[in-house]
C-alpha cells in the first residue's frame, strides 16, 4: 500500500511526518484548534496527538504501518500550524481517512485548509487512490462547511446518538470521490 510522501507541498504549506520532538508543540497547536465539548460531546485530550503518534488512531483490525501523522508548516515562516493524521486503506484499499486536520487558531480563516485539501486530492489521485473520507461531528457547522466545500459531498453514513439534544451527539461520514 502507497502512503501519502513523508514530505509534501502545497503553494505555502509544507507537511512531513511527525518526528516525536515536535509532539509537544502539535498538541498546543491541537490545544488552540478546538472547541471540542459542545460539538463532539468530549473535552480535550491533553495526550492526543502522542497516542496518535506512538498507537496511530486506527480503525477496526488496522495496522499502524497504514497510519500516517504530519506536521502542517507555513513554509514561508517554518512554524508548525497544524498536523494531520490519515489512514490509509480503509473502509476499503482506494480509501484514505482522513481522521484528523486540523489549525491552530492564528491559521484559521486564512484558507490554509482548503489549500491543503486540494493538493491532498492531487497527491492521492496520483496515489491511486479513489476517494478521501472524513468523519464530522453533525453539530461542527464549520467543519461541515468546510469539507462539503471541499468536495466531500457524498454521505456514507450517520453514526451516534438518536436522540436530539444538548448531550447527544452524533457523526457524518463526508467522502470525496477522486475519479
Amino acid at each position: 500500500m502507497k502512503l501519502m510522501p513523508a514530505a509534501w507541498r502545497t503553494t505555502n504549506l509544507f507537511l512531513k511526518q511527525l518526528e516525536a520532538g515536535e509532539i509537544e508543540e502539535v498538541q498546543e497547536v491541537y490545544r488552540s484548534s478546538v472547541s471540542l465539548g459542545e460539538w463532539v460531546g468530549h473535552e480535550y485530550n491533553s495526550e492526543l496527538v502522542r497516542n496518535s503518534f506512538e498507537n496511530g488512531d486506527l480503525p477496526p483490525g488496522g495496522a499502524k504501518d497504514n497510519f500516517s501523522m504530519q506536521a502542517i508548516r507555513h513554509e514561508a515562516r517554518n512554524e508548525i500550524i497544524g498536523f494531520i493524521s490519515m489512514y490509509h486503506g480503509y473502509p476499503n484499499e482506494g480509501s484514505i481517512y482522513i481522521s484528523y486536520m486540523g489549525f491552530g487558531a492564528a491559521s484559521q480563516k486564512k484558507g490554509c485548509g482548503q489549500e491543503l485539501t486540494r493538493q491532498l486530492v492531487v497527491e492521492a489521485r496520483r496515489l491511486g487512490y479513489s476517494e478521501l473520507r472524513v468523519n464530522v461531528s453533525l453539530k461542527n457547522w464549520p467543519a461541515l462547511r468546510f469539507w462539503t466545500q471541499a468536495g466531500f459531498n457524498q454521505i456514507s453514513g450517520i453514526f451516534g446518538d438518536k436522540v436530539i439534544s444538548d448531550d447527544h451527539f452524533a457523526d457524518i461520514e463526508l467522502v470525496n470521490e477522486l475519479s
